[in-house]
């Protein structure tokens, strides 16, 4: 019997129910199948919050990991497999020498702004003075 003579004319549930019984590695090469178990092990692994994969490229590994945002120390991520760091948070290679909240600064173009910003003040400080008007409160340049 051809498998489109058992299906034809089948409901959903009589196919399920069909499915259900045979056994589908029979059909499958092993190669599909251990794919296919991979997969699932890993959508189950993802609905884990605390399962956290290792972002290394080739690695593919990954881990349970205690997590809290209240300490900083368990947002590092090491590997098990591979032994690579990385942080939770942002995802990204582990910010040696750094908190979470300055890698926050440091990328978001704050400290660049802020830096630029005192240079700027330090230059018209040295540059340019209050002008001695009353009511003016501008910078004027010095002179000599």
């Amino acid at each position: 019997m051809q498998h489109e003579d058992i299906f034809r004319g089948a409901s959903t549930k009589d196919f399920e129910r069909y499915i259900c019984k045979i056994s589908v590695s029979s059909y499958i090469s092993n190669l599909i199948l251990c794919r296919y178990d991979r997969l699932v092990a890993r959508a189950l692994l993802a609905q884990d919050p605390n399962f956290i994969w290792c972002i290394a490229p080739g690695c593919g590994s990954g881990q349970l990991q205690e997590m809290s945002s209240n300490d900083p120390s368990l947002q590092k991520f090491i590997c098990i497999s591979c032994n690579s760091e990385h942080c939770i948070k942002h995802r990204v290679k582990w910010h040696a020498g750094e908190s979470c909240e300055q890698y926050e600064y440091r990328v978001s173009g704050k400290q660049r702004r802020d830096a630029e910003e005192a240079a700027s003040t330090a230059l018209m400080n040295t540059t340019s003075k209050q002008c001695p008007g009353k009511k003016c409160g501008w910078r004027i340049e010095k002179s000599g």
